[in-house]
């Protein structure tokens, strides 16, 4: 066997990734090949435990030196950032104080809140909750550059105190109440059926709703009708009854200053007698005669 020359392989690909945790990181296997983590010692497990979280490390790859060939030059490097470390979770969350809508949780540390699980949030406040109910508090480590966010921690039960009673009104535009309710925190407000508004001399009024949207209740709260006018017209009838000459007419005018004109009527024409008319004491002289 000493006459056999050994000859040296050809460099290898880079490693490829098998799979990669916070603290291990698996390269794909080969039996000819061996492998190293940075400037360590090759081995041939193709397996790196005990890595730091959220760490950036080269993996290289070289074959194996056997009986006739040399082991070859190190492959070109693998770089691969382990995972984040994902934290245990913290005890569930302690109430701080309560009120019919609102819940404040006791701050810790580096936690986030959520009410439902799902949606997470930095503020320990929880506000715009309804009266007399139940709700399930959560609190987790938020993630940062090194960790994970933890999984969520166990639910705190809390029930919202009872809401007092608030004073809700509807008033019409002149400040005389329509109706009188009384709500509590949350519930739904109804309006009562819309009011009607006395007509004025020459002005009708049309009910356009209330000041502002009618929304469920948050505290004693009233609401003013509001009106649009429309101007109503009243003609006061001027009769010129016809002469001689002019035709008749009535014109029809409002104290807004509309006006129109109907009841058109002919002229009478002169009723004459003896050359003078008997109505509006024209002459036939002045008439003119033609031949």
């Amino acid at each position: 066997t000493s006459g056999i020359q050994k000859f040296t392989p050809g460099i290898p690909q880079k490693p490829k990734l098998q799979s990669v945790s916070n603290k291990t990181v698996v390269l794909e296997a080969y039996s000819t090949y061996e492998y190293r983590l940075g400037g360590g010692q090759w081995q041939d497990s193709n397996v790196f435990t005990n890595l730091k979280a959220n760490t950036q490390y080269a993996f290289y790859q070289r074959s194996k030196a056997t009986t006739y060939p040399n082991q070859s030059a190190a492959s070109s490097a693998l770089i691969v950032t382990t995972l984040k470390e994902r934290l245990a979770p913290p005890q569930p969350p302690v109430l701080q104080s309560k009120t019919f809508c609102e819940v404040i949780l006791e701050k810790t540390a580096g936690c986030e809140y959520s009410m439902d699980g799902v949606n997470w949030q930095s503020d320990n406040i929880f506000d715009d909750l309804r009266p007399s109910t139940k709700y399930t508090f959560y609190c987790r480590y938020a993630q940062t550059d090194t960790h994970l966010c933890s999984v969520a921690s166990a639910g705190l039960t809390v029930i919202t105190e009872e809401s007092p009673l608030y004073t809700v009104e509807f008033v019409d535009w002149d400040g005389r109440v329509i109706e009188t309710r009384r709500y509590r925190y949350g519930d739904d407000v109804t309006a009562p059926a819309d009011p009607i508004r006395a007509a004025g001399a020459y002005t009708i009024y049309v009910f356009a709703g209330w000041d502002k949207q009618i929304v469920s209740c948050t505290g004693d709260t009233t609401y003013t009708a509001r009106y649009t006018e429309q101007h109503v017209h009243k003609y006061t009838p001027n009769v010129v009854l016809p002469t001689c000459t002019d035709q008749g007419y009535t014109t029809h005018t409002c104290p807004c200053g509309d006006s129109y004109v109907d009841s058109y009527a002919a002229a009478l024409g002169h009723d004459m007698r003896d050359l003078v008319c008997s109505v509006c004491g024209h002459k036939a002289v002045d008439l003119e005669i033609t031949t």
